[in-house]
């Protein structure tokens, strides 16, 4: 491979995992914008039937108000989720050089199955990676600079040959034809072929220190890259039981509220562990996606990151 087209794979595998954040940032503030709105509804049904509540005197006026206070707090923070979520389509449209963004078709996602290797990701990474395969072009280019100046020092060969076509002022002796083969070996030189040569070597040296280096700096970076996305799949598969006990204590309390056994802060603390506990899970979902797209970069295989969202084991993150 050409210096000049690892070149171009590296700016678009850069590319390509700079987009895959952005796309997903965006679908990740959209679904945090849903859910706010969301909760937002829910608060705006409490604070209805807190209302009524203390009409036929089952709770007091604190009651209600605290009711209206977390109502506002959820529209404040519904307000700033959507801010957020045109923040992301901004970025993500300057990146497109869009001027709008419709509907994106993929949301964030989980692969349950098998995701490989480190071993494998580093063999990939070492045989495919674009910066690899640029190191290697560089050492190359070193080494045949090495042969040129070795080439000074030994002696030149050629053939050489000549045909008279007019034969009319030959004598009988004289041919018309002549070949041979020469030989030019330089003894003195106006340029220091050693210098040459000892430049072309710290050349080669160089390259060969940079190919090792990029070498453990790409080992690292698959590792990495790696470790995230295992850990950001096993802190989504965490958040399940924690967003079904959240779940589940909201509809306790609110029910206890309803009955006078709960105060209103017991209901909107059991609310905001549930949004937490939501929030945290599609956090975790994004950390994959890109953590993933990332991995795959890096080795040099950004294709089949695009292949990987037609797995069967991919599960969606709305």
């Amino acid at each position: 491979m050409t210096e000049t087209r690892a070149d171009r794979d590296i700016r678009e595998n850069t590319l390509d995992a700079e987009l895959a954040a952005k796309y997903w940032g965006v679908q990740l503030a959209r679904s945090i914008e849903k859910l706010r709105a969301d909760i937002l509804t829910d608060e705006e049904e409490a604070l209805r039937k807190a209302r009524q509540f203390e009409t036929k005197g089952l709770i007091s006026k604190i009651e209600r108000m605290s009711v209206q206070v977390a109502r506002d707090q959820a529209r404040r923070e519904w307000v700033s989720a959507g801010t957020g979520a045109r923040v992301a389509e901004t970025e993500l449209m300057r990146m497109l050089r869009e001027e709008s963004l419709g509907g994106l078709d993929t949301p964030l996602f989980i692969l349950t199955g098998d995701l490989g290797t480190l071993s494998e990701w580093q063999q990939k990474a070492e045989s495919l990676s674009p910066v690899l395969k640029k190191m290697q072009a560089l050492q190359a280019r070193a080494h045949e600079g090495v042969n040129a100046a070795e080439a000074s020092f030994k002696p030149t060969v050629y053939a050489f040959g000549t045909k008279n076509l007019i034969k009319h002022y030959l004598t009988l002796p004289e041919p018309d034809w002549m070949a041979g083969i020469g030989i030019r070996f330089t003894l003195w030189d106006n340029r220091d072929r050693s210098a040459r040569l000892r430049a072309a070597d710290s050349l080669v040296n160089k390259a060969s220190a940079a190919h090792s280096e990029a070498r453990n700096s790409i080992a690292s970076a698959v590792e990495v890259a790696f470790m995230r996305v295992t850990q950001a799949r096993e802190e989504f598969d965490l958040t399940a039981s924690t967003v079904e006990l959240a779940r589940e204590n909201l509809r306790l309390r609110t029910k206890s509220f309803a009955e006078g056994l709960s105060t209103s802060t017991d209901v909107d603390t059991a609310r905001t562990q549930l949004t937490g506990a939501e929030i945290a899970r599609r956090a975790a979902a994004y950390k994959f996606v890109v953590s993933w797209a990332m991995l795959h970069a890096t080795a040099g295989v950004m294709p089949s990151f695009i292949e990987s969202l037609n797995r069967p084991d991919l599960i969606p993150v709305h």
